[in-house]
């Protein structure tokens, strides 16, 4: 309960004299008594206003409504002008204290009637209108996926409210990306363009139009909308034009509307800017790739010679995956007419060893075998291509011809210095021991690999080869040697958390029920790689193990987000008491959380997913909540 800065004792003597004026006249006698009365409510509600919101809110607004009366009602009263005039306290609050403290209190008792209302209420007292925005995209998301387009559409409008009224560029243009993404993500590719076009930052008019490209633009039915997207794309940098080209051509491919590629290509390509000319001609080397995966091989070439004509120390790349593409299509003698077109030794050779493995592919493996004769014996390129070969070999069930190669490649091996070739060599053996089911050589192999990958002082290279040996482990039925080496992972490196959560993922689908927790509880981020972990059950409807899962995380926060996902799942899967039950826990343990920041996201999320899973709040859900909305930060 809040103290005051006027003493107890003359607020009391003045409740005491407003008391004793029993001979006052009428008027005097009325606004006393609905002072007192006023008093009295704002002494309630201060008590309770951390526990029952609904109530002191009510109790505030009776309040002030006796005041306002006062001072409508009797104007000349001695308690009118005091009150008026700030000299006189309402409980312990001013008058105009109590006018502030009205509408909040209206809000959040308002909050508590639903769990929609509460998600807008958190949302629009999270940071700016940005914030808020983005809040409100995520909010749409989930309703749209939960087939709640009602709410979608009210959600979507708040977002384009916002737009429509930011005098800043800035923002107005990162709401427009928002809401670009919202109309993406529900296929309203209108309405996604409409607002693509009031974005005026290229690198975010970027983003708004890779989303759109990623989320199935353009369709068959949307045509008109074509040139629009094109025009809009001439804002963008030329190298990002680039890119964003052949994603679109990409897509194209993939879906089925090959005969729309030649009006892409009839475009022109843009100029280069002389700083980022490097970039360009990375991007003009994705668009020839994209173009020779998809048999466009003239296309390819046209890019190709773009390149040329910018700096032709460059087009080796394109080059040679065009030639392996070639290759991949029984096209030997066009592969190899390419591959030796190129001066560049470097490209050349690496051009003629990608054509080998797929040479070998199709069969020919004598003959790759003679090709890759010619290549200089220093080139990494040479030794992954003898090992791609050994697994085709063995693939076909050729092991005298496989063993043979595997002695040659080992001999060379022992004499490659880069200690990152040797580990995936050793992993690679233990691999190919595994396939052949030689169990002690596969063992052998990767024991030797853990030592050398022990040894690495590179982070993000020492966990990512833990990650690949963990998972050999796995696979070997060596669950404890996996869980041991996990334990020398660089847990500091970014690369930390998305390994673990790869190999995590993959323990959890064997036979191993406990490893994935086992190898979480290694790192202090246990809590969030068991969230990730139950997300993966709930994904693969597992719910036995989400379940289990996510009532063992033993941070409140994260448990709390788990809970309240779990409890969306379970109600679309028809399981409604256990739903009933992980949507009340879910706020039972976000009121937990001692740290306000965590508490609010937490009940937010919690919030945003009840509301679209249709959860009603009930008296214990509000009794919850109420005292969360009171204490957490806004």
């Amino acid at each position: 309960m809040k103290t005051s800065g006027f003493p107890l004792l003359a607020i009391s003597a003045t409740l005491f004299l407003l008391l004793a004026q029993c001979t006052a006249p009428d008027s005097d006698r009325e606004a006393n008594r609905l002072f007192v009365e006023a008093f009295r409510q704002v002494e309630t509600a201060l008590q309770i206003e951390e526990e029952d919101p609904v109530a002191a809110y009510e109790n505030y607004r009776g309040a002030l409504d006796n005041i306002e009366m006062i001072i409508e009602r009797f104007p000349g009263t001695q308690i009118a002008v005091s009150v008026t005039q700030h000299q006189t306290l309402v409980g312990e609050l001013t008058i105009g204290e109590l006018r502030r403290k009205v509408p909040v209190l209206r809000a959040r008792a308002s909050a508590l009637d639903d769990f929609e209302k509460l998600a807008l209420y958190l949302i629009r007292r999270t940071g700016d209108e940005v914030d808020q925005a983005e809040k409100l995209k995520e909010y749409a998301l989930i309703a749209y996926k939960n087939g709640r387009t009602d709410l979608y559409e009210r959600l979507i409008s708040d977002i384009a409210r916002q737009a429509d009224i930011h005098w800043s560029v800035e923002k107005a243009d990162r709401i427009n990306l928002f809401l670009t993404q919202s109309h993406a993500q529900a296929k309203n590719w209108q309405y996604a363009m409409t607002s693509a076009e009031q974005i005026q930052d290229r690198r975010i008019l970027n983003q708004a139009l890779s989303y759109m490209v990623e989320s199935g633009f353009p369709e068959k039915d949307v045509p008109h909308l074509h040139e629009s997207f094109l025009l809009l794309m001439e804002y963008l940098s030329p190298e990002d034009h680039v890119l964003l080209l052949a994603r679109m051509t990409e897509h194209l491919y993939r879906e089925g509307m090959a005969d729309r590629v030649p009006d892409l290509q009839s475009r022109a390509l843009p100029s280069p800017e002389e700083r980022n000319r490097l970039d360009y001609i990375e991007a003009l080397t994705v668009l020839s790739g994209v173009y020779s995966r998809n048999e466009a091989f003239d296309a390819s070439m046209s890019v190709i010679r773009h390149i040329e004509s910018l700096d032709d120390r460059y087009s080796g790349f394109a080059i040679r995956e065009l030639a392996t593409e070639h290759a991949r299509r029984h096209q030997l003698e066009k592969a190899l007419e390419l591959a030796r077109s190129l001066e560049n030794e470097y490209f050349r050779s690496t051009s003629v060893t990608a054509i080998a493995v797929e040479h070998a592919k199709n069969g020919f493996v004598a003959r790759s075998l003679a090709m890759l004769d010619t290549i200089p014996d220093h080139l990494a390129e040479k030794m992954t291509a003898h090992s791609e070969l050994i697994d085709i070999l063995v693939d076909f069930g050729d092991y005298q011809r496989a063993d043979s190669l595997l002695a040659s490649y080992l001999e060379s091996v022992g004499q490659h210095a880069s200690a990152h070739f040797r580990i995936q060599s050793d992993l690679w053996l233990s691999n190919l021991h595994k396939k052949r089911n030689h169990r002690s050589r596969s063992v052998a192999s990767l024991q030797q690999a853990e030592e050398k990958i022990r040894a690495l002082s590179d982070p993000a290279k020492r966990n990512q080869f833990i990650t690949d040996a963990a998972q050999l482990w796995i696979q070997l039925g060596r669950p404890d040697r996996a869980t041991e080496l996990a334990g020398h992972y660089a847990m500091d490196h970014e690369s930390f958390l998305p390994g673990m959560q790869r190999l995590m993922i993959m323990a959890a689908d064997t036979r191993y029920r406990e490893l994935p927790v086992t190898l979480s509880i290694l790192s202090r981020d246990a809590p969030l790689l068991q969230f990730r972990l139950a997300e993966h059950y709930l994904q693969n409807e597992d719910f036995g193990s989400a379940v289990t899962i996510a009532y063992d995380i033993r941070s409140y926060y994260w448990r709390s987000l788990a809970l309240g996902r779990l409890s969306g799942k379970l109600a679309a899967a028809g399981r409604v008491l256990d739903a009933e039950k992980s949507a009340t826990d879910a706020l039972l343990t976000a009121a937990r959380i001692r740290d306000d920041g965590q508490s609010a996201n937490a009940l937010l999320h919690t919030a945003l997913h009840h509301s679209v899973s249709g959860f009603e709040m009930s008296a214990e859900r509000r009794d919850l909540t109420g005292p969360l909305l009171s204490r957490i930060s806004l």
